[in-house]
C-alpha cells in the first residue's frame, strides 16, 4: 500500500496540482505523459528522462516517451537490461515505495559510458497493477536526487497511474488508427540481437504508430521488444508452436 506524500513547499504543491489536473483531464497517455515531465521538471529537474506505459499483467512496456535519453542508449537498453529492469520495476511497485534511486550496478555502469551518473526510478500504480514506469536521469557534474525530490515523484506517482490507467481503458475503447479497416497481417522478420531485418507493407504502418515518442532512429518500438520477451520466456519453459499477443497503444 503505497503511503500518502507530504509536500512542504508552495511550489511542490503548485506542480502536483498541475500533475493531478492532468491526470484527471481524460487526456490520451501520450500526451498525459509528455505533461507529466514537463510539470515534474519543475521540481526535478533532469538532463534525461523517459515514461513507458506498462501492461499491467506482465509489467512489459508498450510504449515510451523518451526525452534526453541516446538512441543508441536506448537500443542497449531494450537488447541487454530490458527485462532484468522490467522486473526491478515490478519488485519497486510491489514494495509500495514505488520510487528508488537504488538502479542494478551493471546497468549504471552502462548508463555512466553516456555521462548519466545519478539516476531514480518511480512506478506508475494503481489499482494493485503498474501502468507506468518512470526514469529520470542526471549527467555527473549534477548534483544527487535529493530526499524532497523523490518524496515528490512519490507524490505524484499514484495519480499519474490512475490517468495511464484511464488512458488505457478510454484508447482501447476508441476506433481508428492506421489500417483501422485492415484486416491483413502485417509480417516482421527480427535478427538475433532483435533487430528489425525485413517487414511487410502492413506493418510498416503499424511499426510507425507504435514507435517510441522522442527517439529518432526507433528501430525496434517497446511493443514489439515485449511480445519477443514474452516469447522467449514461453520458449525457455514450453515445446512446439508458440503464440503470444499484447495490447499496445500507439501515437493515433
Amino acid at each position: 500500500m503505497t503511503r500518502t506524500e507530504r509536500l512542504t513547499s508552495r511550489k511542490e504543491r503548485e506542480a502536483l496540482r498541475s500533475i493531478k489536473r492532468a491526470c484527471y483531464a481524460g487526456l490520451d497517455s501520450i500526451a498525459l505523459r509528455a505533461e507529466v515531465a514537463r510539470c515534474a521538471a519543475v521540481i526535478v529537474p533532469t538532463e534525461a528522462c523517459g515514461l513507458a506505459a506498462t501492461d499491467p499483467e506482465t509489467g512489459l512496456f508498450t510504449h515510451g516517451w523518451i526525452d534526453g535519453i541516446p538512441d543508441r542508449l536506448i537500443q542497449e537498453y531494450t537488447q541487454t537490461f530490458y527485462l532484468d529492469e522490467v522486473m526491478d520495476f515490478l519488485d519497486l511497485a510491489a514494495s509500495g515505495e514505488t520510487t528508488t534511486t537504488k538502479i542494478s550496478e551493471r546497468y549504471h555502469e552502462q548508463l555512466r559510458t553516456y555521462g548519466l551518473h545519478r539516476g531514480a526510478h518511480a512506478a506508475f500504480c494503481s489499482d494493485g497493477a503498474m501502468w507506468g514506469a518512470w526514469c529520470v536521469y542526471r549527467e555527473g557534474a549534477s548534483r544527487p536526487f535529493a530526499e524532497g525530490e523523490l518524496r515528490f515523484m512519490r507524490a505524484v506517482a499514484p495519480h499519474v497511474g490512475y490517468g495511464l490507467r484511464y488512458a488505457a481503458m478510454m484508447d482501447a475503447a476508441r476506433v481508428g488508427g492506421p489500417d483501422a479497416g485492415d484486416s491483413a497481417p502485417g509480417v516482421v522478420v527480427v535478427d538475433a540481437r532483435g533487430r528489425i531485418a525485413l517487414k511487410s507493407g502492413p506493418a510498416t504502418s503499424r511499426l510507425d504508430d507504435l514507435a517510441n515518442v522522442g527517439i529518432a532512429t526507433d528501430p525496434t518500438s517497446y511493443a514489439v521488444v515485449s511480445v519477443m520477451a514474452r516469447l522467449r520466456a514461453l520458449h525457455a519453459t514450453a515445446y512446439g508452436t508458440l503464440r503470444t499477443q499484447m495490447r499496445a497503444q500507439g501515437r493515433s
